[in-house]
């Protein structure tokens, strides 16, 4: 009985090791910096299209 209880234990612990590695993973997805330059070829609206959600854009001289 004492077999069954320990492999259900580490089953437990492993699940549990599991799922906090996974929401530590989606967790650090992190934002970007887009930079649009007065002369780039990359228009401020082309910016604004492109970033999803949560990203900054900076506009600057080159």
């Amino acid at each position: 009985m004492k077999s069954k209880t320990n492999i259900s234990w580490k089953i437990s612990v492993f699940a549990l090791l599991f799922a906090v590695l996974v929401v530590i993973s989606i967790g650090c997805a992190s934002a970007d910096t887009i930079y649009v330059l007065e002369e780039g070829n990359q228009t401020i609206q082309q910016a604004v299209n492109n970033a999803p959600s949560g990203d900054t854009i900076i506009v600057r001289n080159a």
